[in-house]
This record gives C-alpha cells, structure tokens and sequence, in this order.
C-alpha cells in the first residue's frame, strides 16, 4: 500500500494519515507541505519514506536534511511509477 500525504504536519489529518500509515505498514509519500512532517515524526515509520525533489526543494529543504532522514527522494515520473506498482493508493489530502 503506498499513501500520499499532503497536508502539513500540524494539521489532524497528517496526525491520521501517520498512524494508518503505522497500523498498515505503509509506504508513504510525503508531498508539497508534508514534506516538513517527513523530518519529525515522533515514531519512525514501518514502510519506506519517500519525498518529492521539487516539494522539497521549493520549501528550501537541503541536501544535507533530505540524506539523513532515511528519504528516498523521487520526482512526479517516479511516483507516478510507485502508484503504479501499489497494490492500493490512499491520498491523505
């Protein structure tokens, strides 16, 4: 299962989005303002962190930041990609 996730950390669905993400050993893919909640989750996440290049950078999140996270930063052709794999896609917009 891979879940996308949008809004950003404060807001109760990010909240939501993490926890379902946890109880499903979900991969997530966190883009535009999630992109900040993929740096402080107070759990570590079960399934594979990925984040979009031009969210990130556009949010001015450096290179250093992206390689210690343990983030697989991909672009849109890559995600579009990932979805297509999944055996199931859940937007958390």
């Amino acid at each position: 299962m891979l879940l996308l996730i949008t809004n950003s950390p404060d807001t109760d669905e990010f909240k939501r989005a993490i926890a379902m993400a946890n109880s499903l050993s979900a991969d997530v893919c966190f883009m535009q303002d999630a992109v900040h909640g993929c740096f402080n989750e107070k759990q570590p996440l079960r399934g594979n962190k990925y984040a979009i290049a031009d969210d990130l950078r556009m949010r001015g999140i450096t290179e250093k930041e992206r390689l210690t996270q343990g983030l697989k930063i991909i672009d849109y052709p890559a995600l579009v990609d990932l979805i297509m794999k999944a055996d199931k896609v859940v937007g958390a917009l």
